[in-house]
Formats: C-alpha cells, sequence, structure tokens
C-alpha cells in the first residue's frame, strides 16, 4: 500500500519561489519572503517584534509595474489564523491586492492578473 504524502507549505512555497524568480529573471517583477514563523528563543523573539516583526503577516510581497502585491501560502486544507486574516482586512483597507494561494497554479493565476496577463 502506498501512502500519499501530502504537501507542506514550505514545499508548495518553494515551487512557488522558483517561478516567481523566473518572473523576476524575465523583469516581470521582484519579490521577497518575510519570515515570520519558526520556533526561537524569548530573547530573539522579542528582538524580532522590537524590530516590527508581526505575527501573521503574509508570506510574499511582489513588486512590479502594477504596484504591491502580498501572498499567504495555505496547504490545500489550511486555514488562516486570526492574525491573518486581520492583515488580509488591513490590506484591503489599504487597497493592497491579497491572496491566498494553496498551490503554484493559484499563484501564477493571481500574479498573472496583477500583471494584467
Amino acid at each position: 500500500m502506498n501512502a500519499v504524502r501530502k504537501a507542506s507549505e514550505g514545499s508548495i512555497q518553494g515551487g512557488v519561489v522558483a517561478w516567481l524568480t523566473l518572473q523576476e529573471k524575465l523583469g516581470r517583477l521582484t519579490f521577497t519572503h518575510v519570515p515570520n514563523g519558526g520556533k526561537r528563543s524569548r530573547r530573539v523573539g522579542g528582538v524580532l517584534k522590537r524590530q516590527g516583526v508581526r505575527a501573521g503577516f503574509p508570506d510574499l510581497i511582489i513588486f512590479g509595474h502594477f504596484g504591491c502585491g502580498v501572498i499567504e501560502m495555505k496547504t490545500p486544507t489550511g486555514i488562516m489564523g486570526d492574525e491573518q486574516i486581520e492583515w488580509e482586512a488591513r490590506c484591503a483597507l489599504f487597497e493592497i491586492p491579497h491572496a491566498v494561494c494553496r498551490s503554484l497554479e493559484d499563484v501564477m493565476r493571481v500574479v498573472n492578473g496583477w500583471m494584467g496577463r
């Protein structure tokens, strides 16, 4: 019996980053990831908080001729936490495009839409 391995958010995002890197090399956009999660000591967590790290911030920031948009990556069954939902509302308030994507295909559709392609 073969077990079906579910893709992690990190593995999905790895494919997304490869595609975004290609788009960047073609001069269509630039992007970055904000490493906001993970286990840290209380001391390091305090330092990062003082430096402006905020819970729930979207995973990817994408800049292009369209301006700026943000993407929250999730697995196909992942749900957004309260802080992530708050960030989605903040983006809406400032008319910053925000998308929740669960696959490379989702990201391609969203980003190509932002680029008018």
